[in-house]
């Protein structure tokens, strides 16, 4: 089986992994602005460790974000997943939400804690 970790990177961060793991990480920590990111790659690391990963399959972040800060963020989110991504040599795919829901949950309309 291939080691695949999906994302929906917002400050909830979802994620499932393809051996069955799912939960959301919650990256509100510090008072600095980068402190989410810092997080992000610390968990992604974190979770290569434990599990392995072979693809990181993300949520693509032009989708769904009508609002312009809340596209930056994602966006920001996303350039911590490439540069991570190449720290440990995996590819990143983008997807439309519902396609990582449904990897994620088995339905493409889940909600994060599903």
């Amino acid at each position: 089986m291939k080691h695949i970790l999906a994302l929906d990177p917002a400050t909830r961060c979802g994620y499932a992994h393809s051996c069955g793991d799912s939960v959301v990480w919650d990256l509100r920590a510090g008072s600095h602005p980068g402190k989410p990111l810092v997080r992000l790659r610390d968990l992604i690391l974190a979770k290569h460790r434990e599990r392995g990963i072979e693809e990181i399959a993300a949520e693509d972040a032009s989708f769904g974000a009508f609002n312009p800060a809340t596209a930056a963020d994602h966006n920001k989110r996303l350039g911590v997943i490439y540069l991570t991504a190449a720290e440990i040599g995996v590819p990143v795919r983008l997807y439309k939400p519902s396609t990582i829901k449904k990897f994620g949950a088995g339905n493409g309309r889940a909600k994060k804690p599903e």
